[in-house]
């Protein structure tokens, strides 16, 4: 016959109390850490003349990063309200809305067409994937210093 003491269960059942009321709030303050990270990031590394020319600096000053807490989750995000960033980082084509033509200027001269191809030129994805070691890393530090 084999006898089981378990000592110190109620510790352990206390220690996990703690560590579940604590570790939603350390994984916002890290996430809110990484966005404003990855907002720098994005600026200095990426809309600084290497995805994009900068013309005014209006794209690369409008990136942000947030976290916010929706229900049990925590949501981490970066990105910017201008309204022509989505076709840089994406492509697409841009046709007329209000006329037949399209009418702008490239180098000086007056261009007239039906139609613009906008190449993809992106710039938010391309950091999240070289900045993914990081994101994993701190996440998991948040999570081990909980539990420690």
């Amino acid at each position: 016959m084999i006898d089981v003491k378990v000592v110190g269960d109620k510790e352990v059942v206390q220690r996990y109390k703690m560590v579940a009321k604590k570790l939603p709030d350390n994984l916002y303050k890290a996430m809110l850490r990484l966005t404003l990270y990855l907002a720098g990031y994005v600026k200095t590394r990426k809309l600084t003349g290497q995805s994009l020319k900068v013309r005014t600096g209006r794209l690369r000053n409008s990136i942000t990063g947030k976290a916010q807490r929706i229900g049990n989750k925590i949501i981490g995000k970066v990105g910017t309200n201008v309204e022509y960033a989505r076709i840089h980082e994406f492509g697409g084509d841009i046709y007329p809305k209000n006329a037949p033509y399209l009418r702008f200027q490239v180098n000086g001269q007056w261009v007239t067409t039906k139609h613009v191809k906008i190449p993809k030129r992106p710039y938010l994805q391309p950091s999240l994937k070289e900045n993914r070691d990081r994101i994993l890393r701190d996440l998991g530090a948040a999570v081990n210093a909980t539990i420690r």
